[in-house]
């Protein structure tokens, strides 16, 4: 395939190229900011959980439509997108591409502030899941750019640590101002730092030079056409793999999150500000040092043998579920939510790691479509399906498999809704053993398809 670098490709950059400073404060500056970025996309892809009683009472819709509204009908659209403005990224200033992704996404979130029928608040969604497409593919790009293969998986550790912050921002200030002003002014908060973001990325950083820290890579070499992509990455076994293992631990993972915290307030009876800052904290602290051991694990072990870079979620997995079992059966809530903190702090592990691998399995030009296939399916398997499959058992669960013949009238309806989505997390939360499954599949071949880089 003429559009592949080979090994033997001269790096050609000279001091005009430059035009990114590779200084050390510079790059750890970009860094920060992406990650930031990063945090912003997922406090208002996530800031609709703890809205989620509130507006199922003001709109009078079903733990489905709800589903359908934090999950498949956002998921589809993040996913149909992301490969086209990944194709662009490839090719075209990735910097602009991130800021007007992130502009777009923003206003959609103040959007959803001011809906008056769900419809309304549904096509806003739309809108966020269209923005946020946007975002991630072109900063991992970017970030592999300014970082060689040694550091690569910490720095990508590093910007996994931005989904923990937003969900720690989402839940812990999102619960309070829903407490105290309402779920409008929930949506209406959580929209206005990505104006601010947008313009510091646009007056502050600079697009970096593509393939800096990589030998093989030429300057003039031709991005690959989607289906030379599609076709390259298939014969690598490890990618097929880690993408079907990332996306059924993320059908897992969102499921979680997306309904832990309506499960905290049906089943424990805990108030909204109470369970924002509990979901907050585990998922925002815990979710972030996960997040970081999995990129400094995957740094250490990686080194050695790239097979760790699998098997470390692999084991991560199997240790989350019987956790999160704990979490749904387990009466006693202090109990319950210590059992929380494992599958909190494991949401996030394999990210860095899949990251790191799969930027190091393609060549330079490969990188942001790479990452936008791999996010489509993880979106699509996990996001999509995720929350839409809790929310549909939920209500098959409630109406069919609840007994409430022992229960009183006045409280049958809320029973049933709260054993309902318990049974449902606990049935989804099995799948993290599939997932486990083809983590250590990917670990078999990765070691092989990393020196397979430049080969057709």
């Amino acid at each position: 395939m003429d559009t592949l670098n080979t090994p033997q490709a001269a790096v050609s950059i000279s001091r005009a190229e430059l035009v990114v400073p590779q200084r050390s404060f510079y790059r750890h500056y970009v860094l920060a900011l992406l990650t930031g970025i990063y945090a912003v996309n997922v406090i208002d892809r996530f800031v609709v959980s703890i809205v989620t009683e509130q507006l199922k009472m003001v709109f009078h819709v079903s733990d489905a439509w709800m589903g359908v509204l934090s999950g498949v009908g956002f998921a589809l659209v993040y996913a149909i997108l992301g490969i086209p403005i990944a194709y662009v990224a490839d090719r075209k200033n990735r910097r602009n591409i991130v800021a007007g992704s992130l502009a777009l996404f923003s206003a959609a979130t103040l959007a959803c502030g001011v809906a008056a029928r769900f419809s309304q608040l549904l096509i806003a969604r739309l809108v966020v899941g269209i923005g946020e497409a946007g975002t991630s593919p072109p900063s991992h790009s970017m970030i592999s750019d300014l970082y060689g293969p040694k550091s690569r998986a910490t720095a990508l550790g590093i910007f996994s640590m931005g989904p923990n912050i937003g969900m720690l921002t989402a839940f812990v200030f999102g619960g309070w101002i829903t407490g105290v002003f309402g779920w409008r002014a929930t949506f209406l908060t959580a929209g206005v730092p990505g104006i601010l973001l947008t313009l510091l990325l646009l007056f502050t950083v600079k697009e970096p030079v593509r393939g800096l820290h990589d030998l093989g890579y030429s300057q003039s070499a031709v991005a690959p056409t989607v289906s030379e992509v599609f076709r390259f990455l298939s014969r690598r076994r490890s990618f097929v793999h880690l993408t079907v293992a990332s996306a059924l631990w993320c059908f897992v993972g969102y499921g979680m999150t997306q309904w832990a915290a309506p499960f905290l307030i049906r089943v424990h009876g805990l108030d909204v500000k109470v369970v924002g800052t509990i979901v907050g904290l585990f998922l925002g602290i815990g979710g972030g040092v996960g997040a970081l051991i999995g990129g400094l694990l995957g740094s250490h072990l990686g080194a050695s043998h790239p097979r760790y870079y699998m098997l470390a979620p692999m084991v991560a997995s199997l240790v989350a579920l019987p956790c999160s079992l704990g979490f749904y059966l387990i009466h006693p809530t202090p109990l319950a939510v210590a059992f929380f903190a494992i599958p909190s702090m494991t949401t996030t592990f394999f990210f860095a790691n899949c990251l790191a691998a799969m930027q190091s399995l393609v060549p330079v030009r490969m990188r942001a479509m790479t990452s936008a296939i791999y996010l489509s399916a993880v979106t699509i398997i996990g996001l999509a399906f995720g929350p839409t499959t809790v929310g549909l058992l939920s209500d098959f669960y409630r109406r069919a498999w609840i007994d409430t013949s022992s229960i009183a009238p006045e409280a049958a309806q809320h029973y049933a809704g709260a054993e309902g989505l318990r049974w449902a997390l606990v049935t989804c939360s099995v799948v993290s053993l599939w997932a486990a499954f083809h983590f250590y599949l990917a670990s078999r071949s990765l070691k092989k398809d990393l020196v397979r880089v430049y080969e057709t």
